[in-house]
């Protein structure tokens, strides 16, 4: 019997035991050592709490109700990607008469919504902002802001009419300054101008000079009167991207211009590369993020003559798309609809539309795979819908 009873004692010492009972008394709101730590006194179950900086016990539980939790594994959830983007879609081929449209894809390119916005001649896109896109409509060259509701506010800045300092024409695609209700432009003397007030009375102050920045180029040894503006982008209201060409050295410049006020500035070359065809201006578009500019050029008079090309802003790496993901020869609008994924309009030749259009494809920087094309949608032009 002592035998059995020696047996029964030794087997109930070494079975392990999470909750360990106090040896002296356990006072909920007294001192403890270690929060999580667990006492049984008198039939409860008391926790070392932390309340602030300190530790003390609290009220206990019965010991009979404590229960081990169990953590429920949370549920795995797969989120669809989505990209929403207005596309410039043309009735009639070869353009004219155009629509504009609101569309909404997800990551296997099916189309979730498609609402028509409005109809007019001669749109194109500029700039996105916050749902807001930036768009110049019909011959006049006149100004809209179109926000997420469809809702048009007619702007009081023309392409045509020019700068009213100078009355020269807007040279380089305006784009937002850090709000929708500031502009930049650049004319053709490669003067910036910053242009607020933009819904109602144009308040216009130049932000650089030409000549300053021409005397830069100089400075870095360039023919300052043959460096062309191709394009710019904004990083912040600091930090601007632009693109310059030279015709006769066919070779192209990304700079990076630190803003420090009217005037002062300082420049920075990114990159340089050749390019073949003058006619085929440099594009640039930015992601959302701003950590990542995409261009395109005309780097060949052979098909494919055109490449597409991504710069991270953060590290300097150039990482160049192989043609082999768009289609032969040119390459039209180019646009971030998030950070990872580009559309493009890749190819001059009109698609099965019966009402006209190109191919619009999206690409995923993420994915070694071609630019895949969106069903049922096509058109001149794309701009992706930015926050």
């Amino acid at each position: 019997m002592k035998r059995l009873l020696v047996y029964v004692l030794a087997v109930v010492l070494i079975i392990p035991s999470t909750i360990s009972t106090a040896h002296s008394a356990v006072t909920a709101g007294t001192k403890c050592s270690k929060a999580g730590t667990k006492q049984v006194y008198k039939g409860k179950v008391f926790t070392c709490i932390k309340l602030g900086s300190k530790l003390y016990w609290n009220n206990g539980v019965l010991q009979s109700s404590v229960k081990p939790s169990v953590q429920p594994s949370p549920p795995t959830k797969v989120q669809l990607e989505e990209f929403t983007f207005y596309v410039q879609h043309s009735l009639v081929k070869g353009g004219g008469n155009d629509e504009l449209l609101k569309v909404t894809i997800d990551s296997s390119n099916k189309i979730l919504s498609s609402k028509l916005v409005l109809k007019a001649s001669s749109q194109s896109f500029y700039d996105s902002l916050n749902g807001t896109v930036l768009f110049k409509a019909g011959s006049s060259g006149n100004f809209y802001l179109l926000d997420s509701n469809g809702n048009q506010t007619p702007l009081s800045v023309k392409e045509e009419s020019g700068i009213p300092t100078d009355s020269r024409k807007l040279w380089i695609e305006p784009r937002f300054y850090g709000s929708t209700s500031e502009l930049l432009f650049w004319d053709f003397d490669s003067d910036m101008y910053r242009v607020s007030n933009i819904s109602l009375t144009p308040l216009w102050e130049k932000a650089i000079d030409g000549k300053t920045l021409k005397s830069k180029f100089a400075q870095l040894g360039l023919d300052a009167d043959r460096e062309w503006l191709d394009d710019f982008v904004v990083i912040d209201r600091n930090n601007f991207i632009l693109a310059t060409s030279n015709n006769s050295t066919k070779m192209v410049n990304l700079w990076r211009i630190n803003y420090k006020g009217v005037n002062d500035f300082t420049l920075s070359q990114l990159t340089q590369f050749k390019f073949q065809d003058w006619s085929s201006l440099l594009e640039m578009a930015i992601s959302p993020d701003k950590t990542k500019v995409a261009y395109k050029y005309s780097a060949s008079e052979l098909t494919p003559n055109f490449r597409v090309v991504i710069l991270d802003l953060t590290s300097g790496v150039r990482k160049e798309i192989a043609t082999s993901r768009f289609y032969e020869g040119f390459i039209g609008s180019l646009i971030f609809v998030d950070n990872n994924n580009l559309l493009a309009i890749p190819a001059l030749t009109w698609n099965s539309d019966p009402n006209g259009g190109r191919v619009i494809c999206r690409l995923d920087l993420r994915l070694e795979q071609k630019c895949i094309d969106i069903p049922g949608v096509a058109g001149l032009d794309v701009q992706g819908v930015k926050g």
